[in-house]
């Protein structure tokens, strides 16, 4: 299409940001550490993916300690739940859903290569808290996933920082959110 794309949701207590930006040109934050006669803008450029693409990432090429950090359960149960959305035509409803979205979301671990050191099964807790929430709005939870997406576009507009590489996850229940460069260069 041409055009830079931005994505966003919530399920739950659950969130996510996609952004495919095509080629993307920002200007790098000086480095504090080098004295100000030294400092100029550097002009980086990043290319993004576009979501077709992002969903066949191969997570094999990151270490144990890389994968952890990424917390791959959360993004692996909201791919789960787009491909059950994709499938069912609806969102879950509940415990009814649960053994079917648990099924779909470690099929999906296991054809990505994920650390099996890290991540062998999807938390059956994620997998039901997920199930039982995904169609309510938790307002706190649709704030701060918005927020960001609000902020992250002000900065691809302005070009003075790097905007998110490329998905971004949000687990309301821990409070913790994920930057994951998937499929990007």
């Amino acid at each position: 299409m041409g055009k830079p794309f931005y994505a966003g949701g919530t399920y739950g207590l659950f969130g996510y940001i996609f952004c495919d930006l095509l080629q993307h040109d920002y200007v790098a934050p000086h480095d504090r550490s080098v004295p100000k006669e030294a400092q100029k803008n550097i002009k980086h450029s990043a290319i993004y993916p576009p979501l077709s693409e992002a969903l066949v990432h191969r997570w094999s090429a990151l270490t144990k300690r890389q994968t952890k950090e990424l917390n791959p359960a959360v993004v692996f149960a909201i791919l789960a739940l787009w491909e059950h959305q994709k499938t069912r035509g609806e969102l879950p409803a509940g415990p009814a859903d649960v053994a079917a979205l648990q099924s779909t979301a470690n099929g999906l671990v296991s054809s990505a290569d994920v650390n099996k050191q890290v991540l062998t099964t999807i938390p059956a807790e994620l997998i039901q808290s997920l199930a039982d929430t995904a169609r309510h709005e938790c307002s706190p939870i649709c704030a701060i996933v918005g927020g960001m997406l609000a902020q992250d576009i002000l900065k691809t507009l302005a070009a003075r920082d790097p905007p998110i590489a490329n998905f971004f996850t949000f687990d309301g229940s821990t409070g913790a959110g994920t930057v994951c460069r998937m499929s990007m260069p």
